[in-house]
């Protein structure tokens, strides 16, 4: 992991501080989205993917929360990336944004705006 990426990772770990005293910042996400954050933390250091079904295991919505955190994300820099698997159970792992396919073709070639930089 380079410099830049540790850094933009300390910042998004302030941004998901549950406790913060400010109820309406934007940056503030759910106790499962910090959960599932966590979890693609672990996965990183283990040099692993995470898939449909670990997510799932901390909540039924887990698209939502993946959501939450994608927002989160895209403000320091990183993007969660998804890729298709056996059996719909799909893979996902935290990519630097320029790196990250579902930013490249979701957003950038549909055209989608994203509120939320």
């Amino acid at each position: 992991m380079n410099g830049v990426v540790a850094e933009n990772q300390l910042t998004f770990e302030m941004l998901l501080n549950p406790s913060v005293l400010n109820p309406e910042d934007e940056a503030r996400l759910s106790a499962q989205a910090l959960q599932i954050y966590r979890l693609f933390k672990i996965a990183e250091r283990m040099r692993q993917v995470l898939t449909t079904s670990d997510l799932a295991q901390i909540g039924r919505q887990y698209n939502a929360r993946i959501n939450e955190v994608r927002h989160a994300l895209v403000k320091v820099g990183l993007m969660i990336d998804e890729s298709r698997g056996k059996g719909g159970n799909n893979y996902y792992r935290v990519v630097p944004l320029e790196q990250s396919t579902f930013w490249s073709e979701k957003v950038v070639k549909k055209g989608l705006e994203y509120k939320w930089l």
